[in-house]
């Protein structure tokens, strides 16, 4: 079993006192071109060849996660909250492996929790607005009072759902 950087440093500090390296240093020297061929780096715990990005798969494509112009789901009118009249529905998409491009839109009356289920051919916000449209739009609008969704890219053709549906789209 391997060691991690980490452990080394801390190793050296307890072996030799007065010495110290950072386990930063210890990465990069792994890492560098000119000493890929020893390949140290299958002596690490986890053995990868290549080195993770420090903040693991990726970052988010804005800091505060929010779609612009998006509502906020405080906005959204209490009577939804309690679950008291039936039209307040709530939609997400639900995806398998990360290399699957479909997913599955999922849309719940509050309620009575009639479920629509839609499959996505891709995971755009263009076709989740018109799987959603087309879903709810054969509803009278007494039956469509609100939708809520969340902060999810395949969420910001909000506005357009809003003016087709009638309604406003609150973002939890």
């Amino acid at each position: 079993m391997g060691w991690s950087p980490d452990e080394i440093t801390g190793r050296i500090k307890l072996d030799h006192p007065g010495y110290s390296i950072s386990y930063e240093a210890i990465y990069r020297y792994i890492y560098s071109r000119k000493m890929r061929r020893y390949k140290y780096w299958q002596y690490l715990t986890l053995g990868r060849r290549k080195r993770m990005k420090k903040d693991g798969r990726g970052v988010r494509r804005d800091s505060s996660g929010k779609i612009p112009g998006s509502i906020s789901i405080d906005l959204r009118p209490e009577v939804v909250s309690l679950r008291s009249r039936v039209g307040d529905w709530e939609t997400d998409n639900i995806i398998g492996k990360l290399t699957d491009k479909t997913a599955l839109s999922v849309t719940v009356e509050r309620v009575t929790k009639l479920t629509l289920l839609t499959k996505l051919l891709d995971r755009l916000a263009a076709t989740k607005k018109d799987a959603l449209t087309d879903r709810l739009g054969i509803f009278p609008k007494g039956i469509r009072l609100t939708l809520t969704t969340d902060n999810g890219s395949e969420n910001s053709c909000h506005k357009q759902i809003s003016e087709e549906l009638e309604r406003q789209v609150p973002h939890s």
